[in-house]
């Protein structure tokens, strides 16, 4: 026997042996690690885990770190106030007003609670103003500008309604001037359309502005992640405010909205939690599928008894176990769940009966023949063992492959997948066999009372051991006399010949074939038209009030301001003059982009510095650019007094000073500028602006001999976006080398492995394509739902070749002559009718039973009307209707009209690691070799 035979040779003896210590063991260790998930934690990372670890967003996320000396990315949350009256808008003393009032209320009175780390009994109480430097007055523009247009209100009411002329008209957008500072209104107002025209009837507001309406104020909360503590409040502060704003805070002219990470992530897993009920809907209708099955198989092969109940029961207690052990030992080592992987017991359990239909079917055929269920047990494990174990290895492959994908959400799902595979196959023999056997003690005793093997046997003269031939026979051609429902054995028989012989005609096969070439033909050009996108909205509840919160930030805030940082790491000596002229040239570059708005405040910031201190020489000088720092003589020495400033001191998180000495001025080792484009609502511009701006910081970074680096908060999802099509086919190939190099193991002959594999790479691009098709855009829900239709199509294929490709069959005919009352003969499949008969009645019913259950398992994701939910549902109906399309019609009909040489080229590996031998040894007693040998 070979390595994998002698294997499951063992195995087999030995859960036949002590199945009750297999099964105990199988159960404690579940129990064990079921209680992990007492810690489970359910989690998504958004922001950063479709992100590849490899992607440049990285790198610039790690630069920004270290610039900020941040534990983690900085919070930024965004809070998005309109009017609630539809013939009103924000453009009102009054509304301005009662946003002022809310900002300050959630800056300073809106107080948030922290159990202490040390003593979870008592809690800490902190409010945004505790915990938001060094960006406390990131808003004090927008409070210094509605102050005073609320005084310049209040002066006007006060005086003679002839000096409108003479009213301050400096409050105009984009850009208004107060007491000589500018403040850039295009950072909070948003859909401000401009006064036209001198109109009779104008409100205060309209006459003292250039603005005729305001749709929307934006105010943004921002603080740096500066240790573990401080991101804990952040998560806790952002969810309270959105709590706060969802439950209890009422307004009757202004409505307000928050967004931000935390608060997507919570929503997210919000959604995913409501599937958990779902699962119940999937669960009862993959066990009345599994019932009906168990009890009409055993039904139509002669031996229903009621300790098929248990079998039916186990077949779905194994999945359900898996599901359990996985969750508590991700849990256990502090791994979080993700929203994929609360999709996993739907997967699990309609891929986990599949191994149960197998064992169960061999289990039942055995049953007339051999009478001692451990013999029989001993004989199933070792013929189906190794069946069983090529469909997991596949799946478990698949996955597993997913696993070493640099994404991290993806890798996640993937390895819980394969984790959970495995669990499964273990159960399957170590606790769903033994189930099985104890369910003989339910058998009919009358069934015969010969304790032998109903087999016909060959004794070796030189061995003290009897050759049994494995038996390969269909359950459809089983002669007995006890069996129920004969009929159905001649109408199956019947049909199963006349659809052999239609899939042998040419005719046939030239339909199968254009129907073929026309089916890749849609699936190619789906394939090839699938667009990379990542839309929020998609993977928000539909009842969440995030998704009109996305919208409003992708339709009105990025059309209008897109913001951007450059980071510069390095000390830049501004007294040196070929230095700065290569820092104005990049400024330039990055200034002249299209869609960019220009100047921002990096040269404001600048001449505020020369305005406020009055350094010598500078203080007229218009154009900063012009400035030869060199012969001036600048320092940094009086910039700590500008920042001091109340307006500047916001700018402190934005420059970085080194002091060399106490006697020396310091120095300018790193800083920040910002930039701002506009119309970047569209994701495809915004990739293409991330490129041109990442090209403009690497060729200047050599030139001022600096390191520049580019972050803006979503070039995460512009990486993911980048990344996702060659991540996903290179993930495609490997998996499919891979699913190759396992048919190399297990199948007869190398063209077995080339049929195979072009039939596992026509279903998995039928997959890819109809996803497109069917308006799904490729994003990492439908690379995960692609590596899986991978690891599934192998199921379909891999059995339909492997028993096409045999020679021989054995089959149990009555004999009465016979000790045993049967023998079993050996049939030589020499037609290609032959041949497709028995692979069919070998493998065509449980080909169904598998794809019928997967379907019907995963088919209440569909009731959830949610976007990863519905990916991963049609993937499976495709996957499962294109494997049997190709497993039960294309294959068998393209097999047979193949010509004969692609049959001689043999796999040399399938000898040493075959499991499908013509011979397998059993140990007898020796009265049966002396009984046999005197008969003969």
């Amino acid at each position: 026997m070979g390595p994998i035979r002698c294997f499951f040779h063992f195995c087999g003896s030995s859960i036949s042996r002590w199945p009750f210590f297999f099964g105990l063991i199988s159960l404690v260790v579940v129990i064990i690690l079921s209680t992990g998930m007492i810690w489970i934690k359910i989690k998504d990372r958004i922001r950063d885990g479709y992100t590849p670890e490899n992607s440049p967003s990285r790198l610039e996320n790690d630069a920004m770190r270290r610039f900020w000396n941040s534990f983690g990315d900085p919070m930024k949350a965004q809070l998005m106030i309109r009017s609630k009256v539809a013939e009103q808008n924000m453009l009102s003393s009054q509304h301005l007003s009662e946003t002022i009032k809310l900002m300050n209320y959630l800056i300073w009175e809106f107080k948030c609670y922290q159990n202490e780390k040390n003593n979870q009994n008592l809690t800490k109480t902190f409010t945004y103003s505790d915990i938001c430097s060094p960006y406390c007055e990131f808003n004090f523009g927008l409070e210094l500008f509605v102050d005073s247009l609320t005084q310049t209100i209040d002066s006007f009411k006060e005086e003679n309604k002839n000096k409108i002329q003479n009213l301050n008209k400096n409050l105009s957008f984009p850009i208004s001037k107060i007491h000589s500072i500018d403040i850039h209104l295009e950072l909070f107002f948003f859909g401000v359309k401009l006064r036209e025209n001198e109109e009779i009837n104008k409100t205060l507001e309209q006459k003292i502005t250039n603005m005729e309406s305001i749709e929307m104020v934006l105010i943004r909360f921002q603080s740096a992640r500066s240790n573990p503590e401080r991101a804990r409040q952040l998560i806790i502060w952002e969810l309270g405010v959105f709590n706060y704003l969802q439950n209890k805070f009422e307004n009757d002219i202004i409505d307000a909205q928050i967004i931000g990470v935390e608060i997507l992530e919570s929503e997210m897993t919000r959604d995913h939690q409501d599937n958990v009920k779902y699962f119940a809907l999937g669960l009862l209708a993959i066990s009345i599928f599994v019932v009906i099955n168990v009890f009409c198989t055993s039904a139509i092969l002669g031996n229903l008894d009621f300790g098929k109940t248990f079998i039916a029961f186990a077949t779905i207690l194994c999945p359900m176990l898996a599901i359990v052990s996985t969750f508590g030992i991700l849990s256990i080592f502090g791994i979080r769940i993700n929203s994929f992987l609360l999709i996993l017991p739907y997967l699990i359990l309609g891929i986990g009966v599949d191994d149960g239909f197998l064992l169960m079917l061999r289990w039942f055929q055995l049953a007339k023949h051999i009478n001692e269920p451990k013999k029989r047990l001993k004989i199933v494990i070792k013929e189906m063992g190794p069946s069983i174990t090529v469909t997991t290895l596949t799946n478990v492959i698949s996955f597993g492959v997913g696993a070493f994908t640099p994404t991290p959400e993806i890798r996640l799902f993937c390895f819980g997948t394969a984790i959970a595979l495995t669990f499964d196959y273990t159960l399957q023999l170590t606790l769903f066999c033994p189930i099985m056997l104890f369910s003989s003690k339910f058998e009919n005793s009358n069934k015969n009372s010969s304790n032998q093997p109903k087999v016909d046997l060959i004794v070796s003269e030189n061995k003290m051991s009897a050759i049994i031939k494995k038996r390969k026979y269909s359950p459809f051609e089983v002669n007995n006399e006890k069996k129920m429902n004969g009929w159905i054995y001649k109408k199956l028989n019947k049909l199963i010949k006349l659809y052999c012989k239609l899939l042998n005609t040419r005719c046939f096969c030239l339909i199968s074939i254009l129907c073929l070439l026309f089916y890749l033909y849609l699936a190619i050009m789906g394939s090839l038209h699938i667009n990379s996108k990542l839309d929020l909205n998609k993977i928000l509840p539909r009842d969440s009030k995030m998704r009109e919160s996305t919208l409003l930030l992708e339709q009105k805030v990025w059309s209008n301001h897109l913001p951007f940082t450059v980071i510069v790491e390095g000390p830049l000596n501004i007294s040196s003059n070929e230095q700065m002229t290569r820092f104005w040239a990049m400024i330039d570059e990055f200034e002249s982009m299209p869609n960019s708005k220009g100047e921002d405040d990096n040269n404001e910031r600048i001449n505020n510095f020369i305005n406020e201190l009055g350094i010598d020489g500078m203080e007229g000088l218009n154009v900063i650019k012009d400035v030869d720092f060199q012969s001036k003589e600048i320092n940094l020495c009086r910039l700590g007094q500008f920042l001091d400033l109340p307006f500047y001191s916001h700018w402190n998180a934005s420059i970085k000073l080194q002091n060399i000495s106490s006697n020396n001025c310091p120095i300018l080792s790193a800083f920040t500028l910002s930039f701002a484009y506009y119309n970047v609502s569209n994701w495809q511009i915004r990739i293409e602006l991330m490129q041109q701006w990442r090209s403009i910081a690497s060729r200047h970074s050599k030139n001022l001999n600096l390191s520049v680096w580019i972050w803006e908060e979503n070039s995460l999802f512009v990486d993911q976006m980048l990344s996702l099509g060659s991540t996903t086919f290179q993930s495609f190939v490997l998996t499919l080398i891979c699913m190759s190099l396992v048919c190399l193991l297990f199948m007869p002959s190398l063209f077995s492995v080339l049929i195979a594999s072009a039939s596992i790479c026509s279903i998995s691009i039928g997959v890819f394509g109809f996803l497109s098709c069917f308006g799904f855009d490729l994003d990492p829900v439908t690379m995960a739902a692609t590596l899986m239709s991978i690891g599934l199509s192998v199921d379909f294929i891999s059995h339909v070749i492997y028993h096409f490709r045999q020679d021989v069959c054995y089959k149990f005919r009555k004999c009465s002559s016979s000790p045993t009352g049967f023998i079993e003969q050996c049939i030589p499949l020499t037609n290609k009718i032959d041949k497709l008969k028995y692979t069919l009645e070998s493998v065509g019913w449980p080909m169904l039973q598998a794809g019928i259950s997967t379907i019907l398992c995963i088919l209440p994701l569909a009731l959830i009307n949610k976007y990863s939910p519905t990916v991963f549902v049609y993937a499976v109906i495709f996957v499962c209707s294109l494997g049997l399309l190709h497993g039960l019609v294309l294959l068998p009909c393209l097999l047979c009209h193949l010509p004969i040489w692609c049959n001689t080229q043999q796999n040399k590996f399938f000898g040493f690691f075959s499991n499908f031998g013509k011979f397998q040894v059993y140990e007898l007693d020796m009265s049966t070799f002396e009984e046999k040998r005197t008969k003969e």
